[in-house]
């Protein structure tokens, strides 16, 4: 994309991804501002990514393609994911710091274990990498973004879920969405 265009779609739907960010807060279990920026990716299917830094980094090309088909809910859906990223290395952080956590310490230090072999998504050869969505750091993370999602909007069938992820990751989603029910999120 030539860096005028960059720009200017940056500027268009900047307004949409802080909306987006914004409407969830509620969800987020911390109080942090969430930092963020676009990024050309040309995979769009890579809709966002957060490191250790805690800045979500929001793949400009996937916003569009989602735009231009009217599916901007899955980009909330991985924005979602990769805020609960942040949550879960802010319990990192507290945990190792002596903090009292809201997450048990059990999970927060297999947590701590797979960032140190994380698994990535694809392999060196692009294929898809199953052992990626075995890790916990992943499984919570997609277990809380499509929790919220089926709350704010029932339906979502048209969302990414995992082939992999069966009863266990569907009673994970399901207490999530008692909790903010009882909640009254």
């Amino acid at each position: 994309m030539i860096e005028k265009d960059f720009k200017h779609y940056s500027e268009l739907f900047s307004p949409m991804i802080k909306k987006i960010i914004d409407s969830n807060v509620k969800f987020y279990g911390f109080k942090e501002t969430i930092r963020w920026c676009f990024v050309e990716e040309k995979d769009i299917h890579i809709f966002a990514a957060c490191g250790n830094d805690n800045i979500v980094r929001v793949n400009l090309l996937a916003v569009i393609d989602s735009y231009s088909v009217g599916d901007i809910r899955q980009v909330e859906y991985f924005l979602l994911h990769e805020i609960r990223h942040i949550f879960q290395n802010i319990m990192i952080n507290d945990f190792q710091s002596g903090k009292i956590t809201a997450i048990d310490p059990e999970l927060i230090q297999i947590w701590i274990d797979e960032k140190g072999k994380y698994q990535r998504a694809v392999d060196d050869n692009g294929n898809e990498n199953l052992n990626y969505f075995k890790q916990d750091l992943e499984m919570d993370a997609y277990a809380f973004s499509l929790a919220v999602m089926k709350y704010k909007y029932g339906d979502v069938s048209n969302l990414f879920i995992p082939s992999s992820y069966g009863t266990e990751f569907n009673d994970i989603v399901n207490k999530w969405i008692e909790m903010f029910t009882n909640d009254n999120l």
